[in-house]
């Protein structure tokens, strides 16, 4: 991941850590999701989550944030598009994943993420790749490679 994130030299930015914090509780929340998924259909699970953080951001901004806003059409279409589309159907399909296999399984799927990544940064927004993106790229596909091998014998 360092290979893929860093990119002035070696140098450890401020965001680079909350993405190392991020990193780290996405972990927990997956292993706590796959346990708790075991007892509770995924979609249940879904909406409670969804539900609780949309409740409890709802009454925080509704207490600190007093910005005057206008309501568009545009604006509701694209907050339907963004809870619906981007949040929604991800977390939910997510879920049934993790309800369909086992952790190890879906773990080693999770870490292929940031490789996905960088394929869409390359394809859709011509990124120029650096060799030390594609060699940290290349460690991760080692590492998922040797892992299957020495988890098979």
């Amino acid at each position: 991941m360092m290979l893929l994130t860093l990119s002035n030299g070696w140098h450890v930015e401020k965001s680079q850590w909350y993405f190392l914090l991020s990193s780290a509780l996405v972990s927990v929340y997956f292993v706590f999701n796959k346990k708790v998924t075991k007892d509770v259909k995924p979609l249940v699970s879904i909406f409670l989550q969804l539900f609780t953080v949309g409740i409890s951001s709802a009454i925080f901004v509704s207490l600190t944030k007093h910005a005057p806003y206008e309501l568009s059409s545009s604006v509701i279409c694209w907050f339907v598009v963004s809870t619906i589309i981007a949040t929604t159907l991800r977390y939910l399909l997510q879920a049934v994943g993790q309800y369909s296999v086992n952790i190890e399984t879906a773990s080693l799927i999770m870490i292929l993420e940031p490789i996905w990544t960088l394929i869409l940064s390359i394809t859709i927004l011509s990124e120029i790749v650096e060799p030390q993106k594609i060699i940290g790229a290349g460690v991760i596909f080692l590492s998922l490679f040797v892992y299957t091998r020495l988890s098979r014998r």
